[in-house]
């Protein structure tokens, strides 16, 4: 059996103009220093804005999400699902920016050896809660009262309970299947993104969850299968552990993300997933050091 996830990759779309800032200042001269900031709205979605400090700015510049800005070269074409508050970089399709999310694993000799003995102490829910209610900019509502649950079938499982709640707001939004179908599938009841979720990602057609837009839960929910999808993603990582050689890679994470994300094991294929949620994990959670794997070896 073959199970690939689907990563979502979501362009944030607002009936509304938003404006999120994405990336760090960059130094255009020595005395000028640029703001690049992702655009929202029905008139230019999907483009840069560009421009200098209030009062020397000679005028903001318009360039599609599509293509490299010359003045913000951090800023690529996929913004994925990382909440606007926050100042990370972002991986296009298929390829990654080096040092960030999508970027191949070169160096775990930091990463933690225990994920089983990791807790999701009180801090962990609140976090979790303030991300994935902003996961989609406000859009939907997230299945946050499933957070005890995830936490335990994680635990259970011997699995790092914050990697897998990482991974389920990498997926899903924390299940927000409304912030999907209205974000990512703009209403359109014929959108796979409002008709089909994969909660955790597991890519098996009897255990994705169907909804119909606009994806209100539960009332636009047509089959629930937050719990098929739970169960066999907490069991994943000994499964891969059962399919691939752990040893033939430099960090095991390696075996999960490219079994994760591609179905097959490494070196034939490449891990780009897992520094993305290694980012949510380190970055956004700042849960300290990132799992060598999901469950201890």
């Amino acid at each position: 059996m073959k199970i690939k996830l689907f990563s979502l990759k979501l362009i944030l779309i607002a009936t509304l103009p938003l404006i999120f800032s994405y990336s760090t200042p960059t130094i255009a001269d020595e005395e000028k220093i640029l703001y690049c900031e992702f655009i929202h709205s029905p008139s230019q979605d999907g483009f840069i804005r560009s421009g200098g400090p209030i009062n020397t700015d000679s005028g903001a510049r318009y360039r599609p999400l599509a293509i490299r800005d010359p003045d913000c070269t951090d800023i690529v074409r996929d913004i994925s699902f990382y909440p606007g508050e926050y100042n990370l970089p972002h991986s296009e399709p298929g390829g990654f920016i080096p040092g960030g999310p999508g970027g191949s694993w070169n160096d775990c000799t930091a990463c933690n050896p225990d994920p089983a003995s990791v807790v999701a102490e009180p801090w962990v829910e609140a976090k979790f809660i303030d991300l994935a209610t902003r996961w989609f900019g406000g859009v939907g509502t997230p299945r946050i009262d499933m957070y005890d649950e995830v936490v335990a079938a994680a635990e259970a499982a011997g699995m790092d309970p914050i990697f897998a709640i990482s991974i389920w707001l990498h997926e899903s939004g924390a299940s927000n299947y409304e912030g999907i179908c209205r974000v990512l599938g703009h209403e359109d009841p014929n959108s796979g993104y409002c008709t089909r979720i994969q909660d955790f990602g597991v890519n098996l057609e009897s255990i994705t969850t169907k909804i119909e837009a606009p994806g209100v839960y539960p009332d636009n929910v047509t089959e629930d299968h937050f719990e098929e999808q739970l169960s066999h993603y907490v069991d994943l990582p000994a499964w891969y552990l059962t399919m691939c050689d752990v040893n033939a890679v430099s960090c095991p994470m390696e075996v999960f993300g490219s079994m994760f994300r591609w179905g097959g094991c490494p070196p034939e294929t490449v891990d780009t997933y897992s520094v993305g949620i290694q980012e949510i994990y380190e970055g956004f959670f700042q849960a300290g050091a990132f799992p060598c794997y999901p469950i201890n070896l």
